[in-house]
């Protein structure tokens, strides 16, 4: 048996028994920290690709990628984004491009 980091595709090989697949579509969860003046965000290593959006006005939508690249942190297995810690509201999301 295998699975993706996030779990959403698995593989089951029985020996002289077939292969069998699921895939489903994961559900990411974002994590945000603080620290240093930082705003830490992060997020399991998905199957799927999703970009990283911000908003400051929920009410308009306008959602606009985050332009900061993700690192892939291999110890946790999460990709994580590092911002400076916003004077104002701002919303964040995970989207699928």
């Amino acid at each position: 048996m295998a699975s993706s980091a996030d779990g959403s595709k698995l593989v089951l090989v029985v020996y002289k028994g077939g292969i069998w697949t699921l895939q489903t579509t994961p559900a990411p969860v974002m994590n945000i920290t603080n620290s240093d003046g930082n705003l830490t965000l992060s997020w399991i290593i998905p199957s799927t690709n999703f970009v990283l959006q911000q908003c400051t006005d929920l009410s308009a939508g306008d959602w606009m990628a985050v332009t900061n690249q993700p690192v892939l942190n291999l110890t946790n297995l999460q990709n994580q984004v590092t911002l400076p810690l916003p004077t104002n509201n701002v919303f964040f999301r995970l989207s699928t491009p």
